[in-house]
């Protein structure tokens, strides 16, 4: 698989959509040990209190290279997952992706955003800093992996309101 050049230019962010979830499982098989089922994507991407973008190129807007899935529920968001295909890490989509899913949560008046990463997700972890992401809790035990299961950082990112 070539990669792309990844900028502005020639890829987009866009709005998650119903007919996304095969698509989505299929990156989320490729990023995570324990992979969620399709039919887990059918059903968030039905309820309304999820929203979520996804990274593709121009040249093909059927083919995902990422996206981010984040619950909203009054003024508290949390990010459910966010997952970018191997190929294309550490090329910017990821950031693309939060910078959207920030922007969105502003315009919603969201005053707090929780995620929880792996410990040892170190790019991740240097990525939600970078958003200034407070780490704010250690949940033991959280995340399955091959042999045993690995802690997870609870962070928080705190909005500015602006009125």
């Amino acid at each position: 698989m070539a990669k792309l050049s990844l900028t502005k230019e020639n890829f987009r962010i866009a709005p998650l959509q119903a007919d996304d979830s095969i698509l989505l499982h299929k990156i989320h098989k490729l990023c995570f040990v324990h992979a969620w089922k399709k039919q887990v994507f059918d059903n968030f991407l039905t309820d309304h209190s999820i929203f979520g973008y996804k990274a593709s190129p121009i040249v093909q807007p059927d083919k995902i290279l990422g996206f981010c899935l984040c619950r909203l529920i009054l003024d508290e968001a949390e990010i459910i997952t966010i997952a970018v295909h191997p190929h294309y890490h550490r090329q910017g989509v990821g950031t693309l992706l939060i910078d959207n899913i920030l922007l969105h949560l502003q315009h919603q008046r969201a005053i707090k955003l929780f995620l929880e990463v792996e410990e040892t997700n170190l790019s991740a972890l240097s990525l939600y800093q970078r958003f200034e992401f407070q780490k704010i809790a250690k949940r033991l035990a959280y995340y399955p992996s091959k042999n045993s299961r690995t802690d997870a950082i609870v962070m928080q990112k705190t909005f500015k309101q602006i009125d």
